[in-house]
């Protein structure tokens, strides 16, 4: 198993530690997944700027903004396969 089968394996989670509201950090090949699961329940949420390299392997981080619903995202994420 290499490191990028290790990350993908970890479940994807909704952030709540973030200063501008909640938060979802996703490898690149995943995003347009969740982005479009999300926008389908009708959840309101974009793809920050730029792409966090400080991490192995590379992430990019989805907004859901201040007063977003987490438990509604987070089960989205969970419906995910």
């Amino acid at each position: 198993m290499n490191d990028d089968d290790k990350v993908e394996a970890k479940p994807i989670i909704v952030s709540t530690n973030g200063e501008s509201g909640p938060y979802i950090s996703v490898l690149a090949h995943q995003l347009p997944k969740i982005l479009s699961a999300l926008h389908d329940a009708g959840i309101d949420c974009h793809k920050a700027s730029g792409r966090n390299s400080d991490s192995r392997p590379p992430v990019d981080i989805i907004n859901l903004g201040r007063g977003a619903d987490v438990q509604k995202a987070q089960s989205v994420l969970d419906a995910l396969d």
